[in-house]
């Protein structure tokens, strides 16, 4: 047996076709595709209470976060309501999301 004949074979190579996916989600943009975490976002109710850590653009610091209730999303951002108002995200840039527990009982002083 020749060292070619193992790696040669009388079937071509194919690749593994992609799973099936019902709905593709469309891009954010050009350059961001829309992440994992955004694919989270969009698979939660609005009122669920949520962080989401996302993208800076032209400040010191790289990432924030957002802790509120999601109360808007379509196919290009969502919004959040936090303590200090509400913050609108690009969903190119969420780079995670999660859904949190409700926020603790005030503490009786």
């Amino acid at each position: 047996m020749s060292p070619l004949s193992l790696v040669e074979s009388p079937l071509p190579l194919v690749e593994p076709p992609l799973p099936l996916v019902e709905e593709r989600p469309q891009a954010a943009s050009r350059d961001h595709p829309v992440t994992s975490a955004a694919r989270t976002l969009a698979a939660l109710p609005l009122g669920t209470r949520v962080v989401v850590r996302y993208r800076l653009h032209g400040d010191t610091h790289r990432a924030t976060d957002a802790l509120g209730d999601l109360v808007a999303l379509d196919a290009v951002t969502c919004t959040v309501a936090t303590r200090r108002g509400d913050v609108e995200i690009a969903l190119a840039d969420v780079l995670l999301a999660k859904p949190v527990p409700p926020p603790p009982a005030p503490r009786a002083r």
